[in-house]
């Protein structure tokens, strides 16, 4: 078992990167119409993406305290998701001729910022509060929806795993899933229909984590498995992902090209790979409206030209961004980190 963890640390990176970057490109070429009749699209990418999300957090929880969990998601994706907002929504204000539905309100604008970096859950609390009904927006970019489902699967998982004492929360994560065919409203709760068909996603990539240490929980990857048929097969309703019998086998392609990957690809850190796993998240929140922008200026150039042209520009800009955070995060954490030590110190 010792040879079986040292190998799954050292291709765990090359295999999350090569995931990544397909998943992206599944979600922009599906965006830009590229796809066509192909058996996967945009949303396969995302369901690709909570697979790889559960893998990570099954390795990212382990010798962290529930606090350190939090500010460690925090730090990964709200800083990368504030610049990509505001660079998104200054677009769409400039060039809100091109697509005009896509311009956002400063309030939507701000929203986005302030409620999507806790799942919505502050903000449905404070809106249930004042006016009886959860929090309403709109996107910044169309592409934020996972956005939502990502966070309150961190905090889901931060609840069982820190609060619950749960060892295997796999298992529950998976269960939970069960209940998605009943496309139950959840009250005052935003967008509460658009969670649990994902649950077997998130849980089948956590128990391939394990798997690579311990065979044994590779029958919580049975169960996940077990349950997203059971979803297609009874047929869930969701808001951007639905599950059913005429889509079901080109979702468990994914599942497919998930386990595949982990367990086969064994190459190393490949340069160009990695940096696009690198910038996936980035890109992933820039991809849509700036990229359908992009598309709109220059289609009197041809839609070839001006697909691969958007493509090659939001892969900058999101290298850019990505290299912009990584310079001033340290630097903010830095400072808050001085200055919550030197509180607790009792120095002004």
């Amino acid at each position: 078992m010792g040879m079986s963890i040292l190998s799954a640390n050292a291709d765990r990176s090359a295999g999350i990167d090569l995931l990544r970057a397909i998943s992206v490109f599944l979600v922009v070429l599906g965006h830009y119409g590229v796809l066509g009749e192909f058996i996967l699209g945009g949303t396969h990418g995302v369901a690709i993406f909570f697979m790889v999300s559960g893998y990570c957090m099954a390795y990212s929880t382990r010798g962290r305290s529930g606090g350190e969990f939090l500010a460690a998601r925090f730090w990964r994706l709200v800083p990368t998701l504030v610049l990509c907002a505001t660079i998104t929504a200054l677009m769409e204000h400039v060039f809100g001729d091109i697509n005009p539905g896509r311009t956002q309100t400063f309030k939507s604008y701000l929203a986005n910022i302030a409620c999507l970096s806790n799942g919505n859950l502050l903000c449905d609390l404070v809106a249930a509060v004042t006016s009886g009904q959860p929090i309403q927006y709109s996107w910044v970019d169309g592409a934020y929806w996972s956005l939502l489902v990502e966070m309150r699967y961190y905090v889901l998982l931060w609840f069982l795993l820190y609060v619950m004492g749960m060892r295997h929360c796999a298992v529950a994560i998976a269960l939970l899933g069960l209940l998605a065919p009943l496309n139950a409203v959840i009250p005052l709760l935003s967008k509460g229909q658009d969670f649990l068909v994902y649950m077997s996603f998130f849980a089948f990539g956590m128990a391939c984590r394990g798997g690579v240490e311990d065979r044994r929980l590779w029958l919580i990857a049975i169960l996940a498995f077990i349950v997203f048929l059971e979803n297609a097969w009874l047929g869930s309703a969701a808001i951007s992902m639905d599950l059913s019998r005429q889509n079901v086998l080109s979702y468990a392609l994914c599942f497919a090209i998930f386990l595949g990957v982990i367990l086969v690809y064994r190459k190393g850190r490949n340069r160009v790979i990695s940096w696009l796993g690198v910038i996936s998240y980035p890109l992933y929140l820039l991809h849509q409206d700036i990229g359908l922008i992009l598309i709109g200026l220059l289609k009197r150039y041809g839609e070839p030209v001006a697909i691969v042209a958007a493509i090659l520009a939001v892969v900058a800009l999101a290298t850019a961004v990505n290299g912009l955070i990584a310079k001033i995060q340290p630097m903010v954490r830095g400072a808050i980190d001085r200055m919550i030590t030197q509180r607790l110190a009792g120095h002004p």
